[in-house]
């Protein structure tokens, strides 16, 4: 059963769901919307549906339900979900500069092993003026809200905290990372008792290219009749000239030995203009 979205909440409803939000933390989705409870997952969404604006990404989005409430745009993920736009990398996001005035990132930073990485593209794809969103708990609270909502999450019973993840995030380690990749956070606000946070960052400086910012190059080595893969390809000040390979929807996993390398070591790459 698919629980309805509500995007604002009565001033009772608010109450209501503050005073019993110790019991909501045990329930899932169902059994909270049967006792007329916002769920949690929704609550979140809530908070950053209010500081979306113009073009909207979604990264590691999971069931997409910020898009579909928002009513536009896409929704990213690496494990596919069937609700989402577009399967990829969240550190290799498949889309031009430029192209979104928000970013969100709601609970899904601290599983996220590749963070920094994640954040660049994440200013990559902004547009001037752009906004990024991002919703963590931290780590004391992560540590034991997983272990009391585990049962209700599918991601955290099929395959647990991996290698590089971590319960959640304090608010030093978030300021940290994003002033690392030019952003400026402009509000933290807490809710959900206090103990989860949002934090709404903007662009401290526009995203810097060599000449040739993004190009976009077709690896034609595939077997015949199978889907070509599109790579991207990147050049910047004092950067070494690198190559990533783009997953698709529909392709299958990328060798780890494919992902850094050279174009001068991929024969059959063209450059597209």
């Amino acid at each position: 059963m698919s629980v309805p979205f509500k995007a604002r909440a009565s001033i009772l409803q608010r109450v209501y769901d503050h005073l019993l939000f110790p019991l909501n933390m045990w329930l899932g989705e169902e059994t909270s919307h049967r006792l007329g409870l916002t769920p949690i997952d929704h609550e979140r969404v809530r908070m950053a549906l209010a500081h979306c604006r113009g073009r909207l990404l979604d990264v590691a989005c999971g069931s997409n339900l910020l898009v579909r409430a928002y009513g536009a745009g896409i929704g990213a993920d690496i494990h596919p979900y069937p609700e989402i736009s577009v399967r990829c990398d969240s550190d290799l996001l498949p889309f031009r500069t430029s192209s979104f005035d928000t970013v969100a990132m709601l609970a899904c930073l601290n599983h996220i092993t590749r963070r920094s990485e994640t954040l660049d593209e994440c200013h990559r794809v902004l547009a001037p003026g752009g906004r990024l969103i991002l919703t963590m708990i931290s780590p004391r609270v992560g540590w034991f809200s997983h272990r009391i909502r585990m049962r209700h999450d599918p991601d955290q019973l099929d395959r647990g905290l991996g290698p590089g993840e971590v319960p959640g995030m304090s608010t030093r380690e978030i300021v940290k990372l994003l002033e690392a990749a030019r952003f400026k956070l402009v509000l933290h606000r807490r809710f959900m008792w206090g103990l989860n946070n949002l934090y709404l960052a903007e662009i401290r400086q526009p995203w810097i290219c060599g000449s040739a910012d993004v190009r976009f190059i077709q690896d034609h080595r595939g077997a015949p009749g199978s889907e070509s893969r599109q790579v991207r390809m990147r050049e910047g000040p004092k950067t070494e000239l690198g190559l990533r390979l783009r997953r698709s929807r529909l392709a299958g996993p990328v060798p780890e030995s494919d992902r850094r390398t050279s174009a001068e070591e991929r024969p059959g790459c063209i450059i597209l203009p």
